[in-house]
């Protein structure tokens, strides 16, 4: 796993609960690039074609909101570690 120095302070929009998709937000993705230097936290990548932001702890679909919007719990992925990630825990569960 690649070594961060994650921003302090969160893009505001994840505190905006009238905004949709808000943790998929380009600000949100734009501060993770910067934060993870562009490299999938799990696989290092560092060309990445399909980003995606990954949740350390599951929110299981809402279950959990209050992890849906933590910015300490935002990871940047490329879709092949976020899919065998997703796989493995809904096997595990």
């Amino acid at each position: 796993m690649i070594g961060v120095r994650r921003s302090a302070q969160a893009p505001r929009v994840l505190m905006d609960s009238g905004a949709q998709n808000r943790y998929r937000h380009d600000d949100v993705v734009d501060q993770l690039m910067k934060d993870f230097h562009g490299k999938c936290y799990i696989c290092e990548i560092d060309d990445l074609q399909s980003i995606e932001v990954e949740h350390l702890l599951p929110h299981h679909n809402g279950k959990y909101p209050d992890r849906m919007f933590e910015w300490n719990n935002l990871f940047l992925s490329c879709r092949h570690c976020n899919s065998v990630k997703t796989r493995r825990n809904t096997t595990n569960a």
